[in-house]
């Protein structure tokens, strides 16, 4: 996924993304907890559904607050996605 801080991001950024890429959008262009629920509901399951990927999945994310939230976890418990937070280095 690809987060911009603009309303409109420039045609020429969203024509030069992969297909297969996922855009987002926050005030300041950075990830939060609404944003990376809806990339792995909508972006990341949608997209494990269409290649017909056999669930369970195993996911690594890093520890990031926005990461970690109960709304993501009930859905990935729902929709067959294990989630593994990689530890700080």
């Amino acid at each position: 996924m690809v987060v911009f801080a603009f309303i409109n991001p420039p045609r020429a950024i969203i024509d030069s993304l992969p297909t297969e890429w996922f855009l987002g959008r926050s005030e300041n262009g950075w990830m939060h907890r609404e944003l990376f629920f809806e990339y792995v509901a909508n972006g990341v399951n949608s997209w494990l559904e269409k290649e017909n990927i056999k669930k369970p999945v195993i996911l690594f994310m890093d520890c990031h607050e926005s990461h970690l939230t109960l709304d993501l976890s009930n859905f990935s418990s729902h929709n067959g996605a294990i989630f593994y937070a990689l530890p700080p280095t």
